[in-house]
Parts: C-alpha cells; structure tokens; sequence
C-alpha cells in the first residue's frame, strides 16, 4: 500500500512543470482576489447551518481561516505603517506556520489591544485551534458543538479586536 502511494506521488512528481521554486506559493498570483475574513466566516457560518454532518469540518475550517486572514489583513498592513517593510516581510515569513505569534505577539503590537493569554479568550482560541488541528491532521469527524464553539470562538475574536464582522 506505501509503495503504491509512494510511486503515485513520483509519478505526479515527474509530471508536474518544473520551476525554479516548487512552492505553491510562488506561483500563487499576488493580485489574486482573497476571501475577506466576513466572507469565510459567512461561509462557515452557512456550512453550519445545514445541519450536515459531514459539513462540519469545512464550517470549522473556514472559520479559523477567518481568524488568521483577519490578523493577516489587518496587523500586517499595520505593522507595514510603523515597522521597516524588511523587518515585517521577515515576521510574515518567519510566522507563516506560527498563527499563536501572529495573534499572541503581532496583534497587540499592532493595534494595541492586550491579550491576555490567562483569560477565557486565549484559551478557547486554543481549544478552538486543538479542535481544528484534530480533525485536519487525524481526520477525526467533526461534531456539531465544536463547530458551533470554533465559530463562537472567531467571532468573540473579531469583536475583542474590533472587526466590523460581528
């Protein structure tokens, strides 16, 4: 079964244009239009409500990327305005896999809002992102109330940071 894998994504491998960089990103079109971080969370928010079990997992996920293109959108154009574009183009790249730093460290320097990471808001953003992980990496089902309790989660998020999401 491994080996069968392993020479379907060979055979993908060798199939695939070689560039100079292999990543998505670099081939990702900068001026491509985003979602907005009030379109995923409607999304998710939509996915939810049908009441689908197996859409469950997708209002999740649209959710937390509500969550991380909020920060994206609204800290790093900030920090864009009161940071050295060398030394903010360097935290974007050093922190792509690391949203804690984004929300936990960026955000505060940015808007100056406080983030407790003591209180219930931090912690449920941990559950929420624990919750998210679990069923993205171990394909665990996703269940009605975590769904409900990520996007809860997201929206006590936007309004702590002032979105006009809520």
């Amino acid at each position: 079964y491994l080996k069968n894998i392993c020479l379907r994504y060979y055979r993908w491998e060798i199939r695939k244009p070689h560039t100079e960089s292999s990543s998505m990103e670099s081939n990702f079109d900068k001026s491509s239009k985003l979602h907005t971080p009030e379109e995923l969370l409607k999304n998710a928010e939509e996915l939810f409500a049908t009441n689908n079990p197996k859409m469950y997992r997708a209002s999740i996920l649209e959710a937390i990327t509500a969550l991380e293109a909020f920060v994206e959108e609204t800290v790093f154009k900030t920090l864009d305005k009161l940071l050295d574009p060398i030394l903010v183009k360097w935290l974007r790249d050093r922190s792509k896999m690391d949203f804690d730093s984004r929300l936990g460290i960026f955000t505060p320097l940015a808007t100056g809002i406080e983030i407790d990471k003591d209180e219930i808001l931090w912690k449920n953003y941990k559950e929420a992102k624990k919750i998210r992980n679990k069923i993205t990496h171990t394909g665990a089902v996703a269940q009605r109330e975590q769904a409900k309790f990520v996007i809860d989660t997201v929206y006590a998020w936007l309004a702590h940071l002032g979105s006009t999401s809520e």
